[in-house]
């Protein structure tokens, strides 16, 4: 390894298909183009995507099924390989990461934690141990660490527990979603007279709770007994997956449903289908909801906890819906339908989503 150049670690719990995991390889990739030492140190064996960074990026997997043995891993490599800057990924790791470098005031203050859900909704059904101890840390980290990063308002909002004192050290950084190099405004939208039939509804995301995909079967049966004619394609895979399997042959939607598991490229998801829908109970920041609209697809989004109504402009850009609420996504799906979209507000939603932009507003943090 170079010593010369500046060292950047990336601390993260696994490299699976999640907006964490993306934002890691896209800043990686980037970092390492403007000649920084990359590393990425990963505490699980879960490295599905780690053929997606470019070559040049190191790589540490600790391999740890329980997050909490990978603390004296974390040290000691921190130690060993001593970086520049560390971004840590994720609570709880971001606090593992922290109680690790306790005893190593300079690792402390070379530390920023990065955060990618709203804590205030998605601890609401952890203990209350876990609850308290993600308080406590979140009040004291300001005075130890180097700077907190949230990748919505809403994240920011839930870890500003002492912000009064410290709000210098607090920075809002969405995630990043595309190369400006790559971008071209949409030329064609898709606009409708009428409701398409069939209406064809895309979601993208793994399968679990967060994503409440229960809620979207039962908005699918709630349009086909309204008469419409609709089909829905979920691309993600996850724990749920007998679950939803089994609603779907409950509620008799073989012929409306398609599961299609992970999938690596989404683009010509986006153009295949007529709308976006997202659902979710919470979210840091939505990934897959900005990719819709860099692709110019039009969306609808539950306004859950604290991405959504961030990225579509609080429903400039897309429809907003009741979390958990059948009739409310529903019509809101109708609403978007018909509402005349053109490529210019497209362009305007993700203009602060460039790779380039945000690996700037992380590099500022480096130094």
């Amino acid at each position: 390894m170079n010593q010369n150049k500046v060292h950047i670690l990336f601390v993260i719990p696994s490299l699976g298909r999640g907006g964490a995991e993306i934002n890691t390889v896209k800043l990686s990739n980037y970092f390492l183009s403007l000649d920084y030492q990359v590393t990425v140190l990963v505490t699980s064996d879960n490295c599905q995507i780690i053929n997606e960074f470019n070559k040049g990026v190191n790589f540490i997997i600790i391999g740890r099924k329980k997050l909490i043995h990978s603390l004296s891993d974390i040290s000691r490599n921190i130690h060993n390989i001593n970086p520049n800057i560390i971004f840590a990924n994720l609570w709880p790791l971001t606090f593992v990461t922290f109680v690790s470098l306790i005893l190593s005031p300079r690792f402390i203050k070379r530390l920023v934690i990065v955060e990618h859900i709203d804590l205030r909704v998605a601890l609401n059904s952890r203990s209350y141990l876990e609850r308290k101890c993600e308080y406590i840390f979140h009040f004291l980290a300001p005075i130890f660490v180097k700077y907190i990063v949230g990748v919505s308002p809403g994240v920011l909002t839930s870890l500003k527990k002492s912000s009064f004192i410290y709000s210098h050290k607090y920075k809002l950084i969405p995630n990043p979603i595309y190369y400006l190099s790559d971008y071209s405004i949409p030329k064609i939208v898709k606009n409708f007279n009428a409701i398409p039939s069939p209406l064809r509804i895309l979601a993208v995301g793994n399968l679990k709770p967060q994503k409440d995909y229960f809620t979207m079967l039962n908005v699918i049966r709630y349009l086909i007994s309204n008469n419409y004619e609709v089909r829905l394609t979920i691309a993600g895979d996850g724990s749920l997956r007998p679950q939803i399997e089994k609603l779907i042959r409950d509620y008799q939607l073989q012929s409306y449903v398609s599961l299609l598991g992970s999938v690596n490229d989404i683009k010509s998801l986006f153009n295949d289908n007529d709308i976006y829908l997202m659902t979710s109970a919470w979210e840091g920041f939505g990934n897959s909801l900005a990719e819709s609209l860099v692709a110019g697809c039009r969306c609808v989004s539950t306004n859950c906890p604290s991405g959504p109504s961030y990225i579509l402009g609080d429903g400039r850009y897309g429809t907003l819906a009741e979390v958990a609420d059948v009739k409310s996504i529903s019509e809101a799906i109708l609403r978007e339908v018909l509402i005349q979209r053109f490529p210019n507000e497209f362009k305007e939603s993700v203009a602060s989503f460039s790779v380039e932009r945000i690996a700037s507003l992380y590099e500022e943090l480096v130094w």
